[in-house]
């Protein structure tokens, strides 16, 4: 990639996920005397990440669609409809 210049860019963009740190958070914050997460943060953990998935679905609706210039309003045809 850096042949193709994208190398700066990218390099500025932090490597770890920030869902992993994030999830890496729940999971710490309730260590019981083992050493060990509870059960309860690993569920906590997962539907925050479910509830950022539908967050970001959610975005991607509301992106709206570009047209090519001059394209009509309505999206069938008229030809599609005098066949009908």
């Amino acid at each position: 990639m850096a042949g193709l210049g994208f190398d700066p860019p990218i390099g500025m963009v932090p490597r770890p996920s920030l869902g992993g740190q994030v999830s890496a958070s729940v999971l710490t914050a309730s260590v019981v005397a083992a050493g060990l997460p509870t059960e309860h943060s690993f569920v906590v953990a997962f539907w925050l990440a479910a509830a950022m998935l539908l967050l970001g679905f959610v975005a991607a609706l509301l992106v709206p669609r570009s047209r090519p210039q001059g394209a009509a309003a309505d999206p069938i045809p008229e030809r599609m409809l005098d066949a009908v």
